[in-house]
């Protein structure tokens, strides 16, 4: 992402105020319920559609709009920019994909034949209890075209190699979705009697492989769902691999496994960087320093401020993890203590 933006918003929500500056790779970490969906639904809806002066005249219908409840409302929101050359210079086109794809997976063809063409912005009225970035994914889900041919195809089919061990497959005729096992490429799978891991992965699969998509935005909720430790980094690495082909990654996560892992990609100094290489990885897996962001989520007094988090030459430092590490191994060691005075 060439353009550099600032989006500032206060009582929204859960959240007190924030003061997002967007970066091509922007990590949103902290508890539950804390209003890290509600913050990449709104900077979704804003680089889909919005420009700045709609926002500043029309912000609370757009927020209900963005979240199809008219219960939602805005204190403030603003957008700064960098350089006032940055405003909309930027065609963007995004793909979202939300937390629950599982359930998305096994019931979009319903979901979306409701859908389709019926809900969006130009639309006057709330229609519908799911959010807008939901009925988007939908929406390019069944229209989808999965071809070898598309932009992301190469880092859909290395995602398939390593993770899935074989591949997701498109009938022609019907459109449906179908795993095809590596040990066994002709028996075509439904996706109902497939692994979690293939269903929570397949929407990404589908949608790098879509001839028609053509985006340069994902905002992906929750990517580590039902990924073991060892996918969650694999993912990791080829989510930098989207940034570093111009894809902006927008992320919510409550893993420190994958948080850490971006930490590892970043490519903070020469030295740094030497040594990511002498561990087998590729420059395109790197990140410059520059191009990753992280924020924290910090709820007090049942409202949450958003707090950038600090970059140094050894990664991003996030307190929400550590913090729950630390007294878990504590509490380990408190534990082991006490067998052994037991004993």
């Amino acid at each position: 992402m060439k353009n550099r933006w600032t989006l500032h918003v206060e009582d929204f929500g859960n959240i007190r105020s924030a003061d997002i500056e967007v970066a091509p790779m922007m990590l949103f970490v902290g508890e539950n319920n804390t209003g890290k969906s509600y913050i990449a639904s709104l900077l979704w809806g804003i680089s889909e559609y919005i420009s700045d002066e709609i926002l500043n005249g029309e912000k609370d219908s757009l927020v209900q709009k963005i979240f199809s409840s008219r219960e939602i409302n805005i204190g403030k929101l603003n957008i700064n920019y960098s350089n006032q050359s940055d405003k909309n210079t930027e065609s963007r086109h995004s793909v979202y994909l939300p937390a629950s794809r599982t359930g998305f997976m096994l019931s979009y063809k319903s979901l979306a034949a409701e859908l389709m063409n019926r809900w969006g912005l130009d639309k006057q009225e709330v229609q519908t209890t799911f959010a807008l970035p939901t009925i988007r994914f939908l929406q390019k889900l069944i229209q989808a075209e999965m071809s070898p041919e598309a932009p992301f195809a190469d880092i859909a089919e290395s995602l398939e190699k390593h993770l899935l061990k074989g591949r997701i497959v498109q009938n022609s005729q019907t459109q449906s979705f179908y795993y095809a096992p590596e040990s066994n490429p002709t028996n075509l799978m439904p996706l109902y009697i497939t692994s979690s891991l293939v269903t929570e992965l397949a929407p990404l699969i589908i949608f790098l492989k879509d001839r028609l998509s053509k985006f340069n935005l994902l905002v992906f909720e929750e990517p580590e769902s039902h990924l073991h430790l060892e996918a969650q980094r694999i993912l990791a690495k080829h989510l930098v691999k989207l940034v570093n082909r111009g894809v902006q990654v927008w992320i919510t996560t409550h893993s420190d496994t994958m948080f850490q892992q971006f930490n590892n990609l970043i490519g903070s100094t020469e030295k740094r960087i030497q040594k990511l290489k002498n561990l087998s990885y590729q420059d395109d897996e790197i990140i410059k320093p520059e191009d990753i962001k992280a924020y924290q989520f910090n709820i007090e007094d049942g409202k949450t401020d958003v707090v950038p988090l600090e970059q140094t030459e050894n990664g991003l430092v996030a307190p929400t993890f550590n913090k729950a590490i630390i007294e878990l191994s504590e509490e380990a060691i408190h534990l082991e203590a006490g067998s052994e005075d037991a004993d």
